[in-house]
Order: structure tokens, then C-alpha cells, then sequence
């Protein structure tokens, strides 16, 4: 029964006659009608106006009906479960077209009010900009949450307004601090370090503040804080940096007058005050460990000149001790150099006074002591004066093995013989010998130069090589003693036994090249033929079984440190 009242109920609403007048003016008296008409009340307003709105051409008064319509269709389905997706779709066409005809006006005044900010933030008026850009976010905003099925409903607008809003708030304290640091800039480059450190200070504090208030402004800048920093530092610390300039430039006059000791304090002195700076002003680009390295190496030379000299005075002595066969002597005096040099390198572990290689000859000295008489005597009787040069004398025989093996420790020889000369040796092992029998010696050794040779062979070549070389004819193609034919010109075996290395004219630079020279004349050659006695180009690195050398010392180049 009760199934049956309600479906003539429901039925009974539908079929209720729907009487009203056409006149806009009384729609209002529709409200006093059962909902029963709501809908077909609704659909008859669209129904007249839907031509004006294809054609956009609605009024105020022709929206305030359409308003009631929707009212009235909204209320239908609010009381009724049984409408269908047609009474929805009519909904959302009144909706749109009420919410266009009301954003319409507020969209071109937004429009409007953009180009008033443009123009505005064009000519920095940045404060009017701003205000205009917070009306036309607060009419966006109106849009979007009373209109939304307007087509001027822009959430994008919205975050674009908000940024802008942000940016217009944050640009001109960025640009107040840019123009501040420019003029800072332009304070340090004329050294008014006050007033670049008042200006630059200011646009630090700036740049502060918009990071923290406006933490999403584009002119967020935190990078920038510590480069305005560093400015900062870099005038703080300038006037120290350029004491420590003149300080230095003080310090090296006085080294350079030799007046070690104040140099010496000065050095300390800017170390000090350079560490100093580094601790105090750690972002200053006058920050420089390698500053204070080097005055720390600076004073500690100029501290180490007394001790340096005392030792090297005591090696001059050394030296013209070994020159006299004063052996002992100069054994003694090498082992206080040998103390006195660890305690250099103790105390001055970084000046830059090389005593190297006066460690290098003491401790040479002390390893051949049981052979220096020995060389001596090999010395004495076999130097003999280079022609029209008496300041230099070359030894008379090619270098035998038993020297080169008292001296080298080692014989690259393949045909052994003490007396033998030494062969298969590079050219770079011939340079090592002459420089350790320089430290042994006290004098210069150095291997023959090629216009050395070329003056002996030229002026000495004799026309019977038989009794003066060593070559294949008479010597079955092996190395022989030294010294054992006939001299010429007080030389022996300047042709054939062993070819010899030599020095290039431009010996200083001789080590770097990819050539070195030697003289050809050997035991290999064929005796008195065009190719007996030339002087050839092959690699220092080489290493042939009838190659050997002599060498030239120099009584005016004695050893130098």
C-alpha cells in the first residue's frame, strides 16, 4: 500500500499544469509553484534566451532571469533522485554562461592593468607596478573561485601574478645592491678602502635580506652573499696585503746588499703576518699558502748564507788539498764538511743554497779513499798539455779499466784487461766518470771537445800508421793495452784501439741533444783508408765493444759548487 501511494504521488507531481505569464518582469512568481515545475519552467527561460546567447548579445536583466532559471533547475535536482544527465548538462551551459558574462569585464581589466604594469616596471616605477599587479591577482583570483566555468578562469595567471609580485618587491633592493657593489668595484680600483667597504657592506646586507624575506624571488641569490663577502674580506685584509708588498720588496734590498741577518728577520717578520691574514680573512683572495711557503724558504736561506760559505769554504780547501796529494788532510776536512753539511740540511731544510753536490763529492772522497793516491798517480804520468794551451791537459792514454772501474764501481768492458782501454760505454757513462773524477780531482773534468780533436788529428796525422795505432791489420780486430806504441805528440793511441767519445762545440747544451760525437778511428778500422779517422753523430744511448774515451782537465775552470 505504502509502495502504492508513493508512485501516485510521484506521478501525480508530474503531470501538474504549469500556468505563467511570459513577462520577465513576473518570473518571481514562479517561486510560489510546487517544484513539481521547476524543470520545464527552467528549460521554457532557456528556451528564450538561447538565441541571444549564440549570439552574445545577453543583458544584465537577461542574467539576473537566467540566474532564477538556474536556481529553480538546481533546486529540482535537489529534490528529485530521478533527473537525468540532460537536466546536468543544462546546468553547466547556464553556469557557463553567467560565469562568462560576469568575468568577461574583470578579464579585459586585468589585461588593462597589465600593460599599465609593464609600462610601469619598464620606466621603474617599480612601487605603482606593484600595486597594480596585486589588483590584478586579486580580480584573477575573484575569476577563478566565483567564475570557474568561465573560459577567463587562468590559474597559470595566478602563480605568474604571485611571481611577479615577488619580483617587483625583491628587484629594486637587488638593484640597489648591484649599483652599491659597482661602486664598491670602483672604490677598491682607486684604493679607498672605507668607502668600498661601507658600499659593499650595504649590498651585502641587501642581498641578505631578500634571501630570507623572499626566499622564491627570482633575485634569490645565496651564492652571491659569499661573493660580497670575499669583497669584503679582500678589503679588510688589502691594507695588510700591501705592507706585506713593501715589506717584501724591503726585505729582498737588504738580501740583495747582503745584509742576510735583517733580510733574514724580515722574512719571519712577513711569514707571520701572511699566516695571519690567512687565518683572519679566510675567504680574502690574498689567502696564499704558498706566500707564506716561500718566505718561509726565503728566510731560511737567507739565514743559511753564513754556514753556507763556511762550507764551501771549507770545500775550496778540499779541493786544493786533493790538487796538492794532501790526502789525509782532505780526508779529515771532508768529514767535518760531511757534518757540517747534515747539519745544514737539519737546520734549512728549504733554503735554497744547493749544497748537493758538495755532499755528493765529501761522501765520494770518503768511498775512494783508499784509491786517491792511486788515481793520483795514474794522473801525474799520463797528462799531457793540449796543443797551444797549457791551461788544459788531456790525458795521454784512453782511460784504462782499472780507472774507470775505481771510480764507476763497475766495467762495462767485454774484452777485460786492467790496462786494457775501458770499452762499451754510452756517452751519458763517459760524462758520469769526467763529474766524479771533478769531485775526486778538485778540477774540472770534462771529455775532449770535437775542435780539440780535430786540432790534434789535423796537425799530428802521421803518414805510417803501423807503429802509432791499433787497428784490424795488427791488432786481430781486439782492444790492446794502453800506452804501447809510439806517441804522437805526446798522445798515445789517438788512432785506432778505441774509438773515443767527444763534447760538441756547444757542450753546455751537448746532454739535450739526440747526437753526440766520437771519433771513429778503432781497432776495426782498415789501417790508413778514408774512413780510419773521421768524426761522426750516433746516439749518447749507444753501446759498442771499441768505444772508450779519454778526457781533458781544466787547470783554469777549477770545481765550482
Amino acid at each position: 500500500i505504502g509502495f502504492l501511494i508513493i508512485c501516485f504521488v510521484f506521478y501525480k507531481n508530474r503531470l501538474v499544469p504549469i500556468s505563467y505569464k511570459e513577462d520577465h518582469n513576473k518570473l518571481n512568481n514562479v517561486d510560489s509553484l510546487f517544484e513539481l515545475g521547476l524543470r520545464d519552467q527552467a528549460y521554457e527561460i532557456w528556451d528564450q534566451f538561447e538565441g541571444n546567447v549564440e549570439k552574445e548579445v545577453l543583458d544584465s536583466e537577461d542574467i539576473y532571469l537566467l540566474e532564477g532559471a538556474l536556481k529553480k533547475l538546481q533546486r529540482y535536482i535537489n529534490l528529485n533522485i530521478g533527473y537525468s544527465g540532460q537536466e546536468l548538462e543544462m546546468i553547466e551551459k547556464m553556469e557557463q554562461v553567467i560565469h562568462e558574462f560576469h568575468a568577461k569585464p574583470i578579464g579585459l581589466k586585468i589585461k588593462e592593468l597589465e600593460e599599465k604594469i609593464n609600462f610601469e616596471e619598464k620606466n621603474n616605477n617599480f612601487s605603482l607596478a606593484l600595486k597594480k599587479s596585486k589588483e590584478a591577482l586579486n580580480l584573477q583570483i575573484k575569476i577563478n573561485q566565483d567564475y570557474p566555468s568561465s573560459k577567463e578562469v587562468n590559474y597559470i595567471k595566478v602563480s605568474f601574478l604571485e611571481s611577479r609580485i615577488l619580483k617587483l618587491k625583491t628587484l629594486p633592493l637587488f638593484l640597489e645592491s648591484q649599483s652599491l657593489e659597482n661602486q664598491g668595484n670602483k672604490y677598491i680600483n682607486n684604493l679607498q678602502w672605507e668607502k668600498a667597504l661601507k658600499a659593499i657592506g650595504r649590498a651585502k646586507q641587501l642581498q641578505i635580506e631578500i634571501n630570507q624575506e623572499y626566499p622564491n624571488s627570482i633575485h634569490f641569490r645565496y651564492n652571491r652573499v659569499n661573493l660580497l663577502d670575499k669583497k669584503i674580506q679582500q678589503i679588510q685584509s688589502s691594507g695588510e696585503h700591501f705592507e706585506i708588498q713593501n715589506l717584501h720588496k724591503k726585505a729582498t734590498l737588504l738580501d740583495a746588499k747582503k745584509n742576510h741577518k735583517e733580510s733574514a728577520k724580515l722574512f719571519a717578520e712577513l711569514r707571520d703576518r701572511q699566516i695571519k691574514l690567512n687565518k683572519t680573512f679566510p675567504q680574502s683572495p690574498y689567502v696564499s699558502l704558498s706566500t707564506v711557503s716561500m718566505f718561509e724558504q726565503l728566510r731560511q736561506t737567507a739565514e743559511s748564507q753564513k754556514p753556507y760559505l763556511r762550507i764551501i769554504k771549507n770545500k775550496d780547501l778540499v779541493d786544493q788539498l786533493l790538487r796538492l796529494s794532501e790526502f789525509d788532510k782532505a780526508l779529515n776536512l771532508s768529514a767535518t764538511i760531511f757534518k757540517q753539511v747534515n747539519q745544514f740540511f737539519e737546520t734549512y731544510p728549504r733554503s735554497k743554497l744547493d749544497i748537493n753536490l758538495t755532499l755528493e763529492q765529501v761522501q765520494l772522497i770518503k768511498e775512494k779513499r783508499d784509491h786517491l793516491r792511486t788515481l793520483k798517480e795514474w794522473l801525474d804520468k799520463n797528462l799531457h798539455p793540449l796543443v797551444e794551451n797549457n791551461n788544459k791537459m788531456i790525458s795521454s792514454a784512453e782511460v784504462p779499466q782499472f780507472m774507470y772501474k775505481i771510480i764507476m764501481d763497475e766495467n762495462p768492458s767485454r774484452q777485460i784487461g786492467n790496462q786494457k782501454p775501458v770499452e762499451s760505454v754510452t756517452w751519458f757513462e763517459a760524462c758520469t766518470f769526467c763529474h766524479k773524477l771533478s769531485l775526486i780531482t778538485g778540477q774540472k773534468v770534462r771529455l775532449p771537445l770535437v775542435k780539440e780533436y780535430e786540432n790534434i788529428i789535423s796537425k799530428n796525422q802521421p803518414a805510417d800508421f803501423t807503429n802509432v795505432a791499433w787497428y784490424n791489420n795488427n791488432s786481430k780486430g781486439l782492444t790492446q793495452n794502453i800506452a804501447t806504441l809510439v806517441p804522437v805528440c805526446g798522445l798515445y793511441d789517438v788512432w785506432g784501439n778505441v774509438s773515443e767519445w767527444l763534447l760538441k762545440d756547444n757542450f753546455e747544451m751537448d746532454a739535450r741533444l739526440d747526437k753526440h760525437a766520437y771519433f771513429s778511428s778503432s781497432v776495426s778500422s782498415a789501417g790508413q783508408n778514408s774512413d780510419f779517422s773521421k768524426i761522426l753523430e750516433v746516439s749518447g744511448y749507444e753501446r759498442v765493444r771499441t768505444r772508450g774515451f779519454r778526457f781533458v782537465i781544466c787547470k783554469d775552470n777549477l770545481l765550482e759548487n
